[in-house]
């Protein structure tokens, strides 16, 4: 009996010893620790070398077809083992659709936009502008069509916004002075200087539009103020119409009565201020209303047309 129990103890203790042994043994063979696993942008696992603090790359499908995947601990080769196994899937799902490339991110810089783009076929992510992209004649056939999507739609905003930037509004005149119903403006090619009304200038769309925006609102108003001071000269004493409110309304038009007949009368802004046989029949205080109302109404349409260029 005790010797039974003798060697039973014996057996109790080797096996102790050679499971002991096995862990070490185990524990040596872990040559290998993942530092960084796959992301969109680098589809490698980074891994160093235990003991030696070297680290190296490789993509999980290639680290399982390799003798080192015995070399990493159970938990990383859970995970490279899961990692490759949905690459591979992912790529053989591709290149069954003929999608040999596809979009990881989108660079965004002032000047031009730009593809992290993963290649199939290398195995690796490059960078490409979204103008190359755009030209490459495979890109329709490597990339699935919400890729493409997303690239031509890139490539043709930087496209407008280069021509945007090309055909830029550029001043061919300088004003140079205005006061007194007149404008001193200067051509920029040919450096000639020029005396003009601005009432005449205004009514000159061909040469007015070459002015920039801050130009255009100056002359626009003083040229409305001028047709204020000359109507006034040449108004006569009877006054037939008289302005309903003290400004135009949401349409940019005045509601006026006739004096004579009592009727209401509705027209433009700019309709009533260039019909200058009504406009006489008006107060001083009226005209003065009408011209300024005028000369806003002008200012904001050169602050809009501005904003086009």
């Amino acid at each position: 009996m005790n010797k039974q129990k003798h060697q039973q103890n014996i057996f109790t203790l080797f096996t102790k010893i050679f499971r002991q042994e096995l862990g070490r043994n185990n524990e040596l063979q872990v040559s290998y620790r993942i530092i960084n696993l796959p992301t969109e942008k680098d589809t490698h696992v980074h891994f160093q070398i235990i003991g030696k603090g070297i680290v190296l790359k490789m993509t999980p499908a290639k680290i399982m077809r390799d003798e080192m995947l015995m070399g990493f601990s159970k938990a990383d080769i859970a995970l490279i083992t899961h990692y490759g196994t949905k690459a591979e899937y992912q790529a053989e799902s591709n290149k069954k659709r003929g999608i040999l490339s596809r979009i990881v991110q989108q660079l965004f810089g002032d000047k031009q936009s730009a593809f992290l783009i993963h290649d199939a076929e290398q195995e690796k992510v490059i960078e490409k502008t979204a103008q190359e992209l755009y030209f490459d004649p495979s890109t329709k056939e490597r990339f699935s069509s919400a890729d493409a999507l997303v690239i031509g739609y890139s490539a043709a905003e930087e496209r407008y916004r280069q021509l945007v930037a090309e055909t830029k509004f550029k001043p061919e005149y300088e004003m140079l002075s205005i006061g007194d119903g007149a404008v001193f403006y200067r051509h920029h090619e040919t450096q000639h200087v020029v005396n003009q009304s601005a009432e005449t200038l205004f009514n000159t769309p061909k040469v007015f539009k070459k002015f920039n925006a801050d130009d255009r609102s100056l002359i626009s108003y003083t040229a409305a103020e001028a047709r204020y001071q000359r109507i006034m000269k040449e108004t006569k004493a009877q006054i037939n119409f008289k302005l309903c409110n003290t400004a135009p309304d949401d349409h940019n038009c005045w509601q006026y009565q006739s004096l004579s007949t009592g009727d209401l009368l509705m027209t433009s802004v700019d309709a009533l201020f260039y019909d200058t046989n009504t406009l006489k029949q008006f107060s001083a205080d009226d005209l003065s209303l009408i011209a300024f109302a005028a000369g806003e109404l002008s200012k904001k349409r050169q602050l809009e047309l501005a904003t086009t260029h």
